[in-house]
């Protein structure tokens, strides 16, 4: 059953039974009155049935009140009105006890609406706080001592400057003197300080407090602490940037994969359109023949850059692993780009130590790792300049290393924590980078890692040139 429910119902009995004391009273001591004060006795049964259950219990005491007192009371005990005398005294008695009956109860519902908005500040997850005029503390909620970590004994009486963060001493004055002005103050967001320091984003909420002549005596605030929030917007603002530059690098990366793909197959096209003539010159088929080759291959680099970085971000790259020579692998890849660099007149030169480094890695991959470093630093290195690879062997933290250090064009401060990235690419300020997807320096990452290794990229500066170094664990002895 609801509990108003069940309060009426026990409202309605207690007016009966308040009816029924009453009634024994006037029976017990009326004879001594003689008399006199017939619904005097009924007053105190009146009043408290209005207080216990109300106006509606209140009102039905009256009228029961009414009839015990003037029909059923002694001598006649019988529905008969020749007992009463005194009719103005009924009609005072029931207009007093109509109005006592009304007052109390409007009085006992006003206390309960008080005591229940008293429970919903104390208990609720929000600061509520009052302040004087002067910015003094006044009321303090468990809210309050939740958020800012004080007690109410500590708060109160303190000024409400406790709570500002350095910075902030005039926002509460200006608060008090808008509303003041009869200014309205809506929510808005604002810091406060914790105890222990700790400044908290907060969303606040600010009324006056009028006396009763309708003169403003302080505020009530309502403050509620949303940090984390506010960490999350940010977060999700971040992730939304994050997206923005990802789509921007995936347009990016589209326009660029066109330009890569038409300019070979441009190349494709007219030599098979020289052959398809029939009368090509065996000097000139063999041109043709190296051309088709070479752009083939340039198409079969570019598909195969874009499948391995497929599988890394898909976690599906099969590593074969065995004990090989590390620096083996990078006299072969150094071997294979010699004949680049001269071409491109870039002097490359080398610091491999006699002694094998032993690894266990899969060599193609690891092939694969050199390409992409000595490419990319062939790529934007100027005619003239120099590019140096040094491998070292660490055995104080167990890795080996190779660095590939060159004179070109360098790496702005800001691109180092993004050069490693899908589809991010070097370029100089007065022209577009050499070709390329920006793949390479991602597939090394991948690569690298999937060794259980890493990779770190340093530059001064753009025209200062840039240096790549990848580690790798050692093979571990007696393994």
């Amino acid at each position: 059953m609801p509990v108003r429910k069940r309060v009426s119902a026990r409202g309605y009995a207690a007016a009966v039974a308040s009816v029924a004391v009453g009634y024994l009273l006037q029976s017990l001591f009326a004879p001594s009155f003689e008399g006199r004060l017939p619904f005097f006795w009924y007053y105190p049964g009146v009043m408290f049935t209005a207080w216990y259950g109300g106006t509606g219990p209140g009102l039905l005491a009256s009228v029961l009140s009414l009839l015990a007192s003037t029909v059923f009371a002694p001598p006649s005990y019988a529905l008969s009105f020749s007992n009463v005398s005194d009719l103005p005294a009924l009609i005072l008695f029931a207009f007093v006890a109509g109005a006592i009956s009304r007052f109390i109860g409007q009085l006992k519902t006003v206390q309960l609406q008080a005591g229940q908005l008293a429970r919903i500040v104390e208990t609720s997850d929000d600061a509520i706080i009052s302040k004087s005029l002067e910015g003094i503390i006044q009321s303090w909620n468990f809210g309050a001592e939740k958020i800012y970590g004080y007690t109410a004994e500590e708060a109160v009486g303190q000024s409400v400057a406790l709570l500002l963060p350095p910075g902030q001493a005039d926002e509460v004055p200006h608060l008090l003197a808008q509303m003041q002005q009869g200014e309205r103050v809506g929510t808005y967001e604002t810091r406060r300080r914790r105890k222990d320091g700790t400044i908290l984003t907060v969303a606040l909420t600010a009324s006056p407090l009028w006396d009763e002549r309708g003169r403003m005596i302080g505020a009530s605030s309502i403050t509620r602490d949303i940090t984390e929030r506010k960490v999350l917007e940010q977060a999700l603002q971040q992730k939304i940037e994050e997206m923005e530059e990802l789509n921007r690098r995936k347009d990016h990366f589209l326009a660029m994969l066109g330009h890569e793909l038409r300019n070979p197959l441009g190349a494709m096209k007219n030599s098979l359109y020289l052959l398809k003539r029939g009368d090509v010159a065996s000097p000139t088929f063999e041109r043709l023949h190296a051309v088709l080759d070479r752009q083939v291959r340039t198409m079969t680099f570019l598909v195969d850059d874009l499948l391995d970085i497929s599988r890394i971000t898909r976690g599906t790259v099969v590593l074969r692993r065995e004990r090989v020579d590390l620096t083996q692998i990078i006299q072969d890849s150094l071997e294979d780009w010699r004949g680049n660099y001269q071409e491109a007149d870039i002097t490359l030169t080398s610091t491999v130590p006699d002694a094998p480094i032993m690894v266990q890695a899969d060599a193609e991959r690891l092939s694969q790792i050199m390409i992409n470093l000595l490419s990319n630093a062939l790529k934007f290195t100027k005619a003239g300049g120099c590019v140096e690879v040094a491998v070292k062997a660490m055995e104080d933290t167990g890795e080996a290393s190779v660095t590939v250090r060159d004179t070109g064009i360098g790496i702005a401060p800001e691109a180092l924590s993004s050069i490693f990235e899908t589809f991010v690419q070097v370029e100089e300020t007065s022209r577009r980078s050499q070709g390329g997807l920006g793949l390479g320096l991602a597939l090394v990452k991948g690569l690298a890692e999937l060794h259980g290794g890493r990779i770190v990229a340093q530059s001064d500066g753009p025209g200062r040139g840039a240096e790549f170094t990848f580690f790798l664990p050692l093979e571990r002895k007696g393994a």
